[in-house]
């Protein structure tokens, strides 16, 4: 028996590679902005005066944070999956549902994952990690710690809103938190604007001011678009869901352990090159750099990949630019 397939009409690719690009772009860019503060930190605290021992503190509290705090982000990746579908059938109040549990689900896991980055500086030590690193990166990775809450909202608002077709803020979030962590680096870790000149702390400090500033920008933006949905309320999506919880972390499984292991493997490079740096004073600059530098790359392509996979899925409705909130 043969079989017969329908040539799909250009205009009809084209529309839909145009709907697709305009959904991918911002998530991209975005994803650009997310590695890029790593970078802008580097390069701030590389002007200290002991810039290997800086970089490296720097570089190795970054990768033990993550290794960490990766675990909430990605629980909290169901979320797309989820709101996606709700989205594509305009059952809003079940895409809600699913982003009050997500934001449950952040406050529940911030004290657990905060208490577990604050064992990593004693670990360090035991693993024989230079003191010279440990000693100022554990006021650097307190600093980081103290972003956890407003880290795992972001996340959990911007599955939610990029599920919903809402991506030109993400990517403004991240492109200004940039501009933000700079200022903030600029004045904390050398003390202009009246600061104390905190040295590599304040770099810690001024990621989590950024990591604040992106939640308030996605809440500000969630305001906005339910303020123009012609729809009831929330008071029936403000219920936590313990079904949806145990789907919703299954399906986020197995790409929060790639990510893992990803982030595992730039960690053991850098170890590594703490242990050269004993024999040569750049050795960890150019060990962490480097794994970083791959990491990012990486990092880029599977989320903008993953990300436009999940939202635009085949058999779903894309609803049209009548039917939605287009921001």
């Amino acid at each position: 028996m043969s079989t017969t397939f329908n040539k799909t009409p250009p205009e009809v690719l084209r529309a839909d590679f145009v709907l697709t690009l305009r959904l991918a772009l911002p998530l991209i860019i975005a994803e650009v902005g997310w590695m890029s503060m790593g970078i802008v930190d580097t390069i701030m605290v590389g002007r200290l005066p002991d810039s290997a021992v800086a970089i490296g503190a720097t570089g190795l509290g970054q990768s033990l944070y993550h290794s960490i705090a990766i675990f909430g982000g990605g629980l909290l990746l169901g979320l797309d999956t989820f709101v996606a579908h709700a989205y594509g059938r305009e059952d809003l109040n079940d895409a809600r549902l699913s982003l009050v549990n997500g934001l449950f689900l952040a406050f529940a896991l911030t004290p657990i994952l905060m208490f577990a980055v604050s064992f990593w500086p004693a670990l360090m030590t035991r693993f024989g990690i230079s003191l010279e690193l440990v000693g100022p990166m554990r006021p650097f990775l307190s600093a980081l710690n103290w972003g956890t809450l407003p880290l795992l909202a972001y996340f959990a608002l911007r599955r939610y809103l990029q599920a919903v077709n809402v991506a030109n803020p993400i990517m403004f979030a991240l492109i200004s938190a940039n501009i933000v962590n700079l200022i903030g680096d600029w004045a904390l870790i050398y003390g202009h604007l009246g600061f104390p000149a905190m040295g590599i702390a304040g770099s810690g400090w001024s990621t989590c001011i950024a990591r604040i500033y992106m939640a308030g920008v996605l809440v500000i933006t969630l305001m906005w678009v339910e303020a123009k949905r012609a729809l009831p309320g929330w008071v029936h999506a403000l219920r936590v869901d313990a079904r949806r919880f145990d789907r919703k972390t299954r399906s986020s499984a197995p790409v929060r352990s790639r990510d893992r292991l990803e982030l595992r493997r730039a960690h053991l490079h850098g170890s590594l090159g703490n242990q050269f740096r004993r024999s040569g004073k750049g050795g960890t600059t150019a060990g962490q750099e480097g794994s970083r530098g791959s990491k990012a790359g990486r990092m880029v392509s599977h989320s903008a990949r993953r990300h436009v996979h999940d939202l635009l899925r085949p058999g779903l409705r894309v609803p049209s630019d009548g039917d939605r909130p287009h921001v």
